[in-house]
């Protein structure tokens, strides 16, 4: 079994608020663009708008306002929230490794039982957009899954 620990990661919030910010800009955009355009053109480029930009901000804030972590590691395993697969158990993950995507992070892990998860060998736990340095997290992922082989947890 692995030391008892637990780290939880949050999303960076400077990150929703920035991008709500933007979106908020953009919806307002579309309410001018109905107000004040009398062509059909304009007044549908500004229902996109509105409808568009509208729902991601809801998107965002409903992000801003959640105050779970996106990712937990614990003795018990790791979850990725965005997986919706539940907590990853320490022994079903054979294998961990770190990849960039266009300047995304990513730790990818290799599961042993496929079946067990839907057919799926691999999950990625997306680290855009999270408050922790991938390198950290990649060092403690690969740590307590060589720990937990060694010791057939």
């Amino acid at each position: 079994m692995v030391a008892e620990m637990e780290l939880s990661v949050r999303r960076a919030r400077w990150r929703y608020w920035l991008l709500l910010a933007v979106v908020l800009g953009f919806t307002a955009i579309g309410v001018l663009a109905l107000a004040v355009e009398q062509t059909l053109a304009g007044r549908s480029i500004g229902g996109v708008l509105i409808l568009f930009f509208g729902t991601a901000a809801v998107v965002f804030a409903r992000e801003l306002l959640d105050a779970r972590p996106r990712i937990r590691i614990d003795e018990y395993g790791v979850e990725d929230r965005t997986l919706g697969v539940g907590t990853i158990p320490w022994s079903e993950i054979a294998f961990a490794y770190r990849r960039e995507v266009q300047g995304h992070a990513f730790i990818c892990l290799v599961l042993r039982d496929a079946q067990q998860w839907g057919g799926r060998t691999e999950f990625n736990l997306n680290l855009s957009g999270v408050n922790a340095g991938a390198e950290r997290l990649y060092q403690l992922v690969l740590r307590l899954s060589m720990a937990a082989a060694k010791t057939g947890s």
